[in-house]
């Protein structure tokens, strides 16, 4: 039997009991069953998206990757890693396959560029297109990393 669940928050934990019902059969005494209980532990895939300010845009970040934010100002850069992790413990071991990380342009192009060739990849291919950077994997291993960098240069005027 497969048990599915919708909406399960990762790091969670969900129980279910599952009771088999004999069927009565003539001449056949029922047996006993006795439930069988079963707690999973939600796993899954995680997204970081932190940012570093590049103030020289010399793809070198001058200050640590976070989550707070970045002050720049026209002509500066700012860094965006984006970190995807299977959450996935070794022993369970379960892959997650056809990974893609993406970033659309249209998220911050009012207020700045992306910096063409800026797209770098770790564990996946990367794809730099018209209005979006992208990074796949076609397996991402249990408690696997992939992550992918790009570079955006603020506008002047702002």
């Amino acid at each position: 039997y497969d048990v599915v669940t919708t909406g399960a928050t990762i790091g969670t934990s969900e129980t279910n009991t599952i009771t088999l019902i004999p069927a009565a059969v003539t001449g056949t005494t029922k047996p006993t069953v006795t439930p069988v209980t079963n707690t999973t532990t939600v796993r899954g895939m995680t997204l970081v998206k932190e940012q570093a300010l590049d103030a020289n845009c010399d793809k070198t970040p001058d200050t640590a990757f976070g989550q707070g934010p970045v002050t720049a100002t026209p002509g500066q850069c700012i860094v965006y890693q984006i970190q995807a992790r299977n959450t996935s413990t070794t022993a369970a071991g379960f892959p997650i396959t056809s990974v893609l990380i993406s970033d659309e342009f249209s998220k911050f192009a009012p207020n700045a560029t992306y910096v063409v060739g800026s797209l770098t990849a770790i564990n996946g291919d990367k794809l730099e297109g018209t209005d979006r950077v992208t990074t796949t994997l076609a397996t991402l291993a249990a408690q696997g990393t992939a992550t992918m960098q790009l570079k955006v240069q603020i506008k002047p005027g702002l």
